[in-house]
């Protein structure tokens, strides 16, 4: 081969080196860029489960899994946050369960649901992530029973239900793929996309820049 072919051979060749990595470039950060903030939060936040004052002035948002271990270290801080701003902060959950990595994941959404139909959202939310190693071989209508949930016999009826007779749940799907949420928990506060180390200075912040 003349040295002019082989010249223009090791030109292709880093000119399909340069192109393969600009795509390259060009699809990882695609695939690394996070959730979009929820400009609209308020509206959003009208669909899911609140706990906490309706007209507090800072709302969290939580996309979250009852399996996700991440989300049983998240709700340690955010129940910090709700003691320390109980009258200014709220919390509101949307459903957004990994199936394929939690085998009780979706269980657990309808579970959560029909502890929001007797008022106990959060002491259900205790009650399992105080013993989430024990998901699959506690019953559900046991840890309704460690929340104090009252009407047992209505829960338990209620936790045999279909999925989609709980609409919450398929929109809390529809919401993470709307806002291009990829993992639980994955927080807001004020629409605005904040990591769980960083929530109570978020929050704080939140709470000076509306005083």
């Amino acid at each position: 081969m003349k040295i002019r072919e082989i010249l223009d051979v090791v030109a292709t060749l880093l000119v399909l080196g340069v192109a393969v990595a600009t795509v390259g470039s060009r699809f990882t950060e695609g695939k690394a860029k996070g959730p979009e903030d929820i400009r609209d939060w308020k509206e959003v936040n009208t669909t899911g489960l609140r706990i906490g004052p309706v007209d507090s002035s800072v709302e969290i948002t939580e996309f979250l899994d009852v399996q996700c271990p991440y989300c049983s270290e998240a709700w340690e801080k955010v129940l910090a946050v709700l003691e320390d701003f109980p009258e200014d902060v709220s919390i509101v959950l949307h459903h957004y369960p990994l199936d394929d990595l939690h085998a009780h994941a979706t269980p657990g959404a309808i579970a959560l649901e029909c502890s929001s139909r007797q008022g106990k959202v959060r002491p259900f939310l205790d009650a399992v992530f105080e013993e989430q190693d024990s998901l699959g071989t506690k019953a559900w209508v046991e840890f309704a029973k460690d929340a104090g949930i009252p009407d047992l016999v209505l829960f338990r009826s209620c936790v045999g239900l279909p999925v989609d007779s709980f609409p919450r749940i398929a929109h809390g799907l529809e919401l993470k793929e709307r806002y291009r949420i990829t993992g639980t928990p994955s927080l807001f506060v004020n629409g605005e996309h904040v990591s769980r180390s960083r929530l109570a200075e978020d929050v704080r912040k939140a709470l000076g820049e509306k005083r």
